[in-house]
């Protein structure tokens, strides 16, 4: 009987912590949620004061009785767009991120050929490297078998290439490439720019942070900690390396499916003829 009594007691003890534990997580959770709110409030003060004004102040002349020719309507009506867009796009972003955050946001895992989603963002983002004169060059193997969302993962990637034309020097070439690490497949992103500050460095991928809040410009700043958060949905993990003046690396690990299959070159394997290299 004082066995039976003291086995009881140890449950009630377990089953009292676990509670303690679920109450201590929601309310971690609840604070999350706030200050996120609170970041939210204070970005969106901060990014949509521009657009606004170049929405609010050419639609008052189009309102106006003033002789405006056909041409000055088409500018200044363009000028509306190009802000509505830009705002549209923010908000969009910010309601992805507050939804990856809470939970809201759900994915749709299948198996996919990471090295084909690669090339398509490599070709998404060519016009725009051009647009910068910055070459591209992606190194991957034939073909790389992962369990992930696609969509999402090919955001993760575009945003990072997006991010190292953004800035890069003119004619520098931004690096891509793909390969295997023990359990995971690696995708690393680098570019040859001015680097990251030291300060800044810590706060690159955080969401909404107050340190990096006035470094955003048109909400690209969100674009890294919604990365994160994909990434992190994933099971994986992303980190930065940079030193100034000799650019940046991003470096995105996620679970490898594909590992038994021999069908992604080992990270610190040399250069195999079979690998593609596109400019």
């Amino acid at each position: 009987n004082a066995k039976r009594e003291a086995l009881l007691a140890n449950k009630v003890k377990e089953e009292e912590f676990t509670a303690k534990i679920r109450v201590y997580s929601r309310l971690k959770s609840m604070e999350e949620v706030d200050q996120l709110k609170s970041n939210v409030l204070t970005l969106l003060g901060h990014e949509t004061r521009t657009p606004l004004n170049g929405i609010i102040a050419p639609a008052k002349m189009l309102a106006s009785d003033e002789d405006i020719d056909i041409e000055e309507q088409k500018m200044l009506a363009d000028m509306v767009y190009r802000n509505a867009k830009r705002l549209h796009a923010l908000f969009e972003k910010v309601m992805l991120l507050s939804g990856l955050k809470s939970g809201k946001v759900h994915l749709l895992f299948e198996e996919t050929d990471l090295s084909k989603l690669v090339r398509r963002a490599v070709s998404k983002a060519a016009p725009w490297a051009e647009d910068n004169c910055v070459s591209l060059s992606a190194d991957l193997p034939e073909t790389a078998t992962a369990w992930l969302d696609p969509d999402y993962i090919g955001r993760v990637i575009s945003s990072l290439l997006d991010n190292a034309i953004r800035f890069s020097p003119c004619e520098e070439v931004v690096t891509i490439s793909v390969c295997a690490e023990d359990d995971q497949i690696v995708i690393t992103v680098t570019d040859r720019g001015h680097g990251i500050h030291p300060e800044l460095l810590p706060y690159v991928l955080d969401d909404f942070t107050n340190e990096n809040a006035q470094d955003h410009a048109e909400g690209q700043g969100l674009s890294l900690a919604i990365a994160r958060q994909i990434v992190l949905h994933h099971r994986g993990t992303i980190s930065v390396q940079s030193t100034q003046d000799h650019g940046a690396t991003f470096t995105v690990r996620l679970p490898n499916s594909a590992q038994q299959k021999g069908d992604i070159t080992d990270c610190f394997a040399s250069s195999a003829a079979g690998r593609d290299r596109g400019g």
